[in-house]
């Protein structure tokens, strides 16, 4: 089972965008991972995926659970993130301003997964016995 929401990319979508995650995920998993993780995500999609002549000022949630697993994929519509960028280690210095955002997702998720356009990134978390 799978639900879609879009909300406006603005930082204060952040708490609808929890709200969102939290109601639908089963109960093995837990609220630290989802506030962590997704207002990563969601932050991320927001603030370097706004483009200058963004066509659509919105950012989607997808949430899916299967019985092993749960996946929430955050999408935007603007600028793209190159795959450069999309590396998980941390900066030589852990005090800048950016770069540790996707060394956090790696942490907390089973599989993190971009799509090839860079407009989407998807967080798994597998389901423990």
């Amino acid at each position: 089972m799978s639900e879609d929401l879009e909300l406006p990319s603005d930082l204060a979508s952040i708490d609808p965008a929890l709200a969102f995650v939290r109601s639908r995920a089963p109960t093995w998993v837990t609220d630290e991972v989802i506030d962590f993780g997704v207002t990563e995500a969601v932050t991320n999609a927001i603030v370097h995926g706004r483009g200058e002549a963004q066509a659509r000022s919105v950012f989607a949630l997808r949430v899916a659970e299967e019985s092993d697993a749960f996946t929430v994929l955050v999408a935007w519509f603007g600028r793209p993130c190159p795959p450069e960028a999309r590396r998980t280690e941390l900066p030589e210095d852990v005090f800048a301003e950016h770069g540790r955002g996707l060394a956090i997702l790696e942490a907390l998720f089973d599989r993190v997964v971009w799509s090839d356009d860079g407009l989407s990134i998807s967080l798994q978390l597998d389901r423990r016995a």
